[in-house]
């Protein structure tokens, strides 16, 4: 399937994430919640532990570029002088903000 924006990617990796976790009977204990705010990091999708509603692990949706070059940017960003990878500073900035629930270990992922 085709995305034609990065919300669209995003109810993909939702939909997957929830047939996964039902499929390995985790769906009671996990949740999977979409675009919140944590510190300042906006975040596109959140693992959370259903007991206390806390996150603890972060996804970050990008729409797949259309050339090599754009899916290139993504994951690998442009070179430090000129910004550098934006993508990983988001997700770690995203990691940072939900070890201020005291998780030592946070797992921070990039899909497209």
């Amino acid at each position: 399937a085709l995305c034609d924006s990065e919300s669209d990617v995003q109810i993909l990796i939702v939909t997957l994430l929830e047939a996964i976790l039902e499929g390995m009977g985790l769906d009671e204990l996990v949740g999977v919640t979409q675009n919140r705010t944590l510190a300042g990091a906006e975040c596109d999708v959140l693992l959370i532990y259903k007991r206390n509603r806390l996150p603890f692990a972060v996804i970050e949706a990008k729409k797949p570029g259309n050339s090599e070059e754009g899916r290139r940017l993504v994951f690998e960003g442009l070179p430090i002088d000129l910004g550098g990878n934006r993508v990983a500073g988001e997700v770690y900035a995203e990691m940072k903000a939900i070890q201020l629930f005291g998780y030592p270990t946070v797992t921070g992922m990039i899909s497209t």
